[in-house]
């Protein structure tokens, strides 16, 4: 076994994990290496612990064989996709290196605006984690190396973010819905809503969806499967397909989605506290949608979600 080792950690924008280890390859001489044809899988919403535990399970696989020619690459044959630039396409890298006599090292990377398909490393946002390290420090490192890669890949162009507070006095902020369509509903005049965004194209009648904060009253700070279906069941008659799963979204720990005919509704939520439960959300009237705007508005929604964070309020 060569004194380093190397691994590629691709994630998509739930924060689902690939990793893929190193092998010799005798392409590149007696000690090169290359990423091999096997992967590692970690679903999203996985703690440090869980964390730490596939960094070290990827770095342990390195070596255990050879690479071998004109094999598709990991990331392709878990994405099925025919090349390497289509399989990246909505992935993000992080590298990860280990030395013998150094230590862990995990190198963030933006994605190469010349080269379709290629990333480049971040070298001078490494973090080094030493060889006898903490618990969660490898997670940690990595964490932090995943956020440098994604914000390296946003626009330059500032946004300016909306506030409000919470019952329970922390602040949210968010970026408004990026569509000239929508209109700034705030409340709806409903105590339980904190803002709203309606939807609305010239040529139709009323809103086609809307985006929108709530304390989610209805459920009563129960999120379990059984009591969101009984409860949106009872607004929105019988569901089609419905899931509750746990998420890492944003500020979010639970995702919920319904539909039926006539509405199409998602949810994120995080419980504040015993009296609070905190819900970003969409709701689509379906009778009045095409398919393509269906699937805008879903992407609209999920960005809106996605930019979301808590942070105490400030006292000046």
């Amino acid at each position: 076994m060569l004194d380093f080792k190397e691994v590629a950690v691709y994630f998509d924008p739930d924060k689902k994990l690939i990793g893929v280890p190193c092998g010799k390859d005798p392409k590149f001489g007696k000690y090169g290496i290359a990423l091999l044809d096997i992967f590692f899988l970690l679903e999203s919403g996985y703690s440090d612990d869980e964390l730490e535990e596939f960094i070290l399970d990827v770095f342990a696989d390195c070596y255990s064989k050879m690479c071998g020619d004109g094999e598709p690459s990991a990331i392709q044959k878990y994405t099925k996709a025919r090349s390497y630039n289509a399989a990246v396409k909505k992935y993000r890298l992080v590298d990860l290196f280990w030395q013998k006599s150094e230590g862990y090292k995990f190198t963030p990377t933006r994605i190469d605006p010349k080269y379709k398909g290629s990333f480049l490393h971040i070298e001078e946002k490494s973090i080094e984690v030493p060889l006898k390290f903490e618990k969660g420090a490898l997670a940690q490192a990595f964490r932090k190396a995943m956020e440098i890669s994604i914000q390296s890949d946003q626009p330059t162009t500032t946004i300016q973010k909306q506030t409000f507070t919470l019952l329970c006095e922390k602040e949210v902020s968010y970026v408004e819905p990026q569509d000239d369509n929508f209109i700034n509903a705030e409340d709806y005049g409903v105590a339980e809503i904190y803002q709203g965004y309606s939807y609305c194209e010239d040529d139709r009648e009323g809103s086609i969806a809307e985006f929108f904060f709530s304390i989610a009253s209805e459920l009563d700070c129960d999120i379990s499967p059984g009591n969101i279906r009984r409860k949106w069941e009872y607004f929105h008659s019988k569901a089609t397909t419905f899931e509750v799963a746990e998420t890492s979204v944003a500020v979010f720990t639970h995702r919920a989605e319904f539909r039926n005919k006539k509405t199409h509704k998602i949810s994120y939520f995080r419980q504040m506290n015993e009296y609070e439960l905190f819900a970003c959300e969409l709701e689509i009237r379906l009778a009045k949608i095409s398919k393509p705007l269906h699937s805008k508005l879903v992407k609209l929604f999920d960005e809106f979600a996605r930019s979301v964070s808590l942070s105490e309020k400030s006292l000046l």
